[in-house]
């Protein structure tokens, strides 16, 4: 790969984590969570809660977003894992 393709695809991957960040602070693509007895049930990063064309608009954003919502979820269970009775 050359410095050309490698410099592209660095920026291509930064603007990518960039926008889900944004997106993330504008709440379409939101961090929910359950409890039951004061612990933990659920973790799931979603597309947010908005209007009848908003959320199917916040649903494809959270789609194109999938890789990174993931990766996400996978930090919540490790920094805050789920109770399982």
């Amino acid at each position: 790969m050359n410095k050309v393709a490698a410099t592209l695809l660095l920026a291509g991957l930064c603007l990518y984590g960039g926008s889900y960040g944004f997106f993330r602070m504008n709440h379409q693509i939101i961090h929910r969570t359950a409890s039951s007895c004061g612990r933990n049930t659920l973790h799931a990063v979603d597309g947010g809660d908005a209007a009848l064309i908003g959320a199917a608009v916040n649903g494809t954003i959270a789609a194109f977003y999938s890789p990174l919502r993931w990766l996400e979820e996978a930090y919540w269970h490790i920094k805050d894992p789920v109770w399982r009775p």
